[in-house]
């Protein structure tokens, strides 16, 4: 059992629950035990709970964390359209588990989504902005780009586990192939 850390120690445990839910959501699906991650995070199940709700909870503050990587990787100046679109490809096959709970909730008025959906999409229209478009034609929209992700992600989202990383490899040389 977990040691009861305090309020103080909040950031760090929201952390540590966040890179075990990541790691064992990649290895075992979303629908591993809370407990299981509360217990590789070092921290008391009621930590989890406070810290996100709920299962939901958990998996969108994983995603809202992919998006900050995101972001990050975005602001370096060498940072272009397609590292960035290369980046969220691998974190979509590290992380496909997350697809079979955003997939059916992904609409306009799911605003755990929304938030996160909104920061990629004017990641990607500031570096465009900016004439940062790498391998891609300099006509791309941010549109194009984020359709394209759609359906990437439509496609690890429908393959079987066993297939999925081939399929990856097809899918996003085609996607890699129609934005050039």
């Amino acid at each position: 059992m977990a040691s009861n850390r305090g309020p103080a120690a909040a950031p760090e445990n929201r952390a540590a629950l966040l890179t075990a839910a990541r790691t064992l959501f990649a290895d075992e699906g979303v629908q591993v035990p809370l407990a299981r991650i509360a217990e590789q995070a070092g921290v008391g199940k009621a930590s989890l709970y406070r810290q996100f709700g709920d299962r939901a909870g958990l998996i969108l503050a994983v995603f809202a964390d992919n998006v900050d990587e995101l972001e990050r990787a975005a602001a370096d100046p060498r940072a272009t359209a397609s590292s960035v679109a290369e980046l969220v490809a691998r974190q979509l096959v590290e992380s496909v588990g997350f697809l079979s709970v955003v997939a059916p909730a992904a609409n306009p008025s799911n605003p755990g989504l929304v938030g996160p959906g909104s920061r990629v999409a004017d990641l990607f229209g500031a570096i465009l902005a900016d004439g940062r478009h790498g391998e891609y034609r300099d006509d791309i929209t941010v549109r194009e780009l984020i359709v394209a992700i759609h359906m990437f992600g439509a496609l690890l989202y429908t393959t079987p586990e066993g297939n999925r990383r081939a399929a990856a490899e097809t899918g996003w040389a085609l996607v890699r192939r129609a934005l050039q």
